[in-house]
This record gives C-alpha cells, structure tokens and sequence, in this order.
C-alpha cells in the first residue's frame, strides 16, 4: 500500500527553503550533492507541489581529458514546492522543515488575502517609513521629480 502524504496540494505552510548543491567545483574527482538551508528564517505560503530530487555523486574528470562527467544516484529525497505569491517563483523544502498552519493561523492568512498576486518581502513597517523617507525627499529637493503644468508628475 503506498505511504499517504504528509501534506496536500493546497495546504497553506510555514517552512525553510532547502537547495541541493555540489562541493568543489574547482578540483576534478567525485563531488557528493549536498542539502543546505538557504535562509534561517521562515516563509508563508501555499504547496502546489513535490518533486523528488536525487542525491548521489558527480564524477568529474581533468580539464584535459574526454571523458565526460556523470552522475550516479544514490537515493531520492523528497522537496516539497511551496509558493508565496502567485507570480513568486516557488522554493523547495523539506518534509521536516515544514509546519503545517493551524486554522488560527489560517484565519490570519485569509485576511491578508491568502497569498498575494506577487510578495515582494515587504512589510507594513517598511512600507510606511520608505514612504515617509520618499515624502521627505519630495520637500528637501523637488528639482529632481519634475512636473507637467498640472502638478503631475512626469514619466
């Protein structure tokens, strides 16, 4: 019987994007293939998918030689695709680096429209004081956003 999946297309998320990388690009021999955790922090967001990436070596030879590199796989591992915004690139992450949110949670999301159309990482904090830092500069020197006979400004 096949294993049920921790998680469904669908499921709103907490996790830690994870990347597959090689070690020393620069030396000619066998280079095992690597998880990192590209960030320390968290992000919210959708599962719209998984894919199973394999883990193995990469055998490369000299510069001089004809022999080409290949890979031998060893195992897979499951990735989990999780999507911030709609038109955000989804990251991968692992199953146990991901936190299934709570209805609570769930109702918080909602509010903030669930995922929006593109995140761009941007908090209400930062919004709020690069619009006061912009306001500023409007009043300190205006020569620098030029103006149509309206007031508008100029494209």
């Amino acid at each position: 019987m096949k294993k049920k999946p921790k998680f469904n297309i669908g499921d709103y998320v907490e996790a830690m994007p994870s990347e597959l990388t090689y070690e020393h690009w620069n030396k000619p021999g066998n280079r095992p293939r690597n998880i990192i955790i590209k960030e320390k922090e968290t992000r919210r967001g959708v599962i719209i998918g998984a894919i199973i990436r394999m883990m193995g070596t990469l055998a490369v030879s000299s510069y001089y030689s004809e022999e080409p590199p290949y890979f031998t796989a060893e195992k897979g591992v499951l990735f989990w695709q999780i999507r911030t915004g709609f038109l955000n690139k989804p990251f991968e992450a692992l199953e146990e680096d991901i936190k299934l949110l709570e209805p609570v949670h769930l109702h918080c999301l909602m509010e903030d429209k669930a995922i929006p159309w593109k995140n761009t990482g941007w908090t209400d904090f930062a919004k709020k004081a690069q619009s006061e830092d912009m306001k500023s500069l409007f009043k300190k020197q205006p020569y620098l956003f030029p103006r149509d006979e309206k007031g508008r400004f100029k494209k």
